[in-house]
């Protein structure tokens, strides 16, 4: 008896869940709140459900959700594309003025969105591609995408270099027949090894040819690889000129010798102790 008055007051009141949503903004693309978060309300109501349980289920239903992006700062701890420009090679084209862009804003952490000088059409798209990526499998899941304030492209192309029985490229994502109106993208990728990812833009929100003072133009503020077993959290956000490789850090050298190595001067406002004895100039 309890159940069928709860599924009646649910078909009494789903109009007005609808309706809420839609004036909160929640509501997904087909202007509809899923009726299991109108369950959810009233089984914890009800009794039926604990609340923690409710919690749990309501709010950690996609792993997707546990993606940072412009609108939704959650986690990217493991993305191994951070400070990319220092720590793999990082290529791009499709620049119509001939002037270098600071392509190491899309890697820094920072969301600050970068708009490329030209107007990316299909023939003359914007593409970024980055090489030498970590040497490890996605095995149980990775994620790639970007992410942007405004402005986003509505057509790309996202593929990996995929060396797992020498696939070469394959397409990751492709929404080069549908227009994207979201402010960031990522899907999960499949059980590949990718040592490149290549990024491919073409359409901007507004056309070329409209009225609208943005016409043509794109913004793009972070591109991402969530792999979690190729990075330990956070690995690749250390200063640009600092570099951590086998167990040794070095600040303005790629390959430190010791476990800290300087290119260059050091000045000490304070004492250096040390156990050992402590050599300057050519040791042995």
């Amino acid at each position: 008896m309890k159940k069928k008055i709860i599924l009646f007051i649910i078909l009494m009141y789903y109009p007005f869940f609808i309706a809420m949503s839609q004036d909160l903004g929640d509501a997904n693309q087909d202007g509809q709140i899923k009726l299991n978060d109108a369950i959810y309300a009233l089984q914890v109501n009800s009794g039926i459900k604990t609340m923690e349980n409710s919690i749990t289920e309501h709010f950690i239903k996609d792993e997707t959700d546990l993606i940072t992006t412009n609108r939704k700062p959650v986690g990217m701890e493991h993305n191994i594309l951070f400070n990319a420009t220092n720590r793999y090679k990082v290529t791009y084209s499709g620049m119509t003025s001939g002037k270098e862009m600071k392509i190491d804003v899309l890697f820094d952490g920072h969301f600050y969105p970068l708009s490329p000088d030209n107007n990316p059409t299909k023939e003359k798209p914007f593409v970024v591609t980055i090489e030498n990526l970590p040497n490890f499998h996605t095995q149980a899941g990775a994620w790639v995408g970007w992410t942007t304030r405004y402005l986003p492209p509505k057509k790309f192309i996202i593929e990996g270099y995929n060396v797992h029985k020498n696939r070469g490229w394959v397409t990751i994502a492709d929404h080069t027949e549908f227009e994207n109106f979201d402010h960031s993208f990522f899907v999960k990728t499949e059980h590949h090894h990718y040592l490149k990812l290549r990024f491919t833009f073409y359409n901007a929100r507004y056309d070329s040819n409209s009225n609208n003072n943005y016409a043509g133009q794109i913004t793009l503020s972070e591109l991402f690889f969530i792999h979690p077993e190729a990075a330990r959290p956070y690995s690749g956000l250390l200063p640009s000129n600092m570099w951590s490789a086998n167990g040794k850090v070095g600040i303005d050298t790629k390959s430190p010798s010791e476990k800290f190595e300087v290119n260059g001067n050091i000045k000490v406002n304070g004492n250096i102790v040390s156990d050992d004895d402590i050599c300057i100039g050519k040791c042995n």
